[in-house]
């Protein structure tokens, strides 16, 4: 009986336990808002490469209608090409240079809508388009933004060779294709 009187004298044994309760709940908490925060900065960069592929899109399109030709060398959009281009008013980009900031190099390409194919793997028969092409993509956004660019219902798997946005995977990052404009002539060049 000495012992039990000896416990019952004893102060702060709630207060232990309401403190591993308060950090059980806290530490759970912080899981939810861990996974919040990551699921956000994913959906950040998805909306931000959509923004980024919709103003190249829109510099090229504004190249064209100035000078009414088609062009395939991307510094075109960002000076002079010093042969002079009648009509050229650009520079058509905001960036500096070819390189993007977070993944890898754009480049233009020339090539057929054909479903079921990489566009840039088949030459131009009839009707032609440039693509945008950013190299070094993580899959993951790849999927993403084909989910949300050509509303696939199956982003898991996707459809990376159908619709209006395009990638190739290679060993966990894409090659991405981003279709800009219909060519005025057979080819783009």
């Amino acid at each position: 009986m000495l012992s039990l009187k000896k416990f019952k004298n004893q102060k702060g044994a709630m207060f232990g336990l309401d403190a591993r309760v308060a950090l059980a709940i806290f530490g759970g908490l912080s899981v939810i808002a861990g996974a919040a925060v990551f699921s956000s900065i994913s959906e950040t960069r998805v909306t931000s490469l959509i923004t980024e592929f919709d103003n190249v899109s829109k510099g090229y399109i504004n190249y064209v209608f100035d000078t009414g030709v088609d062009t395939l060398t991307f510094d075109d959009m960002l000076a002079d090409p010093g042969n002079p281009v009648v009509g050229w008013s650009g520079p058509y980009l905001t960036v500096a240079s070819d390189n993007q900031t977070t993944y890898g190099t754009y480049s233009y390409d020339e090539g057929p809508d054909s479903a079921g194919a990489d566009p840039t793997s088949n030459a131009c028969a009839t009707i032609c388009y440039v693509w945008l092409e950013l190299t070094g993509v993580p899959t993951s956004i790849a999927i993403s933004v084909d989910n949300a660019i050509d509303g696939d219902d199956t982003p898991i798997t996707g459809t990376p060779t159908a619709g209006n946005f395009r990638f190739v995977d290679t060993a966990g990052t894409s090659v991405t294709r981003f279709k800009l404009s219909r060519c005025q002539t057979a080819t783009c060049a």
